[in-house]
This record gives C-alpha cells, structure tokens and sequence, in this order.
C-alpha cells in the first residue's frame, strides 16, 4: 500500500453499547487539530505503514479515549476525497 500527502489511510471506531431504550454510541470532540476543530467523530486516525486498518483504530481508540478493544470485525471500507485547502476570499475548500 503506497501512501503519500494527496492520501492518507485512516482507520475509525465505532463502539456501542445497548442500553435499556436502545443503543449508545460513543463519539469524540475534535480539537486543536486544524481539521474539523469542534466536530463530533468516532474515534480514529491515520493507519501508520505496515498497520492493518484495524489495530491502527484499535490503538488510537485507546490513543484518543482510553477505550481498550477486545474483539473488532470491519464494518466497512470507504474511500473519499478531502480537500483541505480553503479559498481565500471565503474560506471554504
């Protein structure tokens, strides 16, 4: 798997729990990333060279919230462009 700046691979958690009206999911404020500062995310990040997709979200899981995980199956593989430029004038990509 070749990575360079124009694509980054990166691996997210979902982690739920039932709870007794339904299910709970459990989501991370962004901050003093640069990217998407104030968003709610499931927790995650970049795939490191040589990482399969599912330690790497193991490892920022417990990274990011302190969440340890025993047992993981993909849920899915998506693929999507980011621009991270802004326009000048109006600051959107």
């Amino acid at each position: 798997m070749s990575i360079d700046q124009s694509h980054q691979v990166v691996a997210h958690t979902v982690l739920w729990r039932p709870t007794g009206t339904g299910m709970q999911v459990l989501l991370q404020q962004r901050q003093r990333t640069g990217y998407l500062d104030g968003h709610w995310v499931y927790p995650g990040g970049r795939v490191r060279f040589g990482e399969r997709p599912q330690m790497a979200a193991s490892r920022e899981s417990a990274e990011e919230v302190g969440v340890q995980i025993m047992q993981s199956r993909m849920l899915a593989c998506l693929s999507y462009a980011v621009s991270l430029r802004a326009d000048p004038e109006s600051g959107r990509p």
